[in-house]
């Protein structure tokens, strides 16, 4: 196989690597927190809302990882978050959202602030 071949897996490239994750209480999101564990990433997950802190700390099982209550308009705790994460866990090396929101409107409208919300 030559050199610069995609491997079979390319999460495994994130073997001992901190990986900023927001999204993770969903299914998708779930499933990949559950792959990153597996291959010895180090997590650090942020959460919107202050009750799924306890849920994701569990999900860890006990591995290197920190959750953290990020509120979608607080840049403050964003900061705060990634400098956590840094000094905690590493340099953040890959940053993954499977969050997302679907909302609907009628035709010619749109929902306010989705965008500002998700981030």
């Amino acid at each position: 196989m030559p050199t610069d071949a995609v491997p079979s897996d390319p999460l495994r490239s994130l073997r001992g690597a901190t990986v900023a994750l927001l999204g993770s209480s969903g299914a998708v999101g779930s499933a990949l927190l559950k792959r990153l564990l597996e291959i010895g990433a180090r997590p650090a997950i942020a959460v919107h809302k202050a009750w799924q802190v306890s849920a994701m700390r569990s999900a860890l099982e006990g591995a290197p990882g920190i959750v953290a209550h990020v509120g979608a308009r607080d840049g403050e705790a964003a900061a705060g978050f990634a400098k956590g994460a840094n000094d905690t866990l590493g340099p953040i090396r890959a940053f993954v959202s499977t969050a997302g929101a679907f909302r609907s409107a009628p035709i010619g409208r749109t929902v306010q602030d989705d965008d500002e919300e998700l981030m």
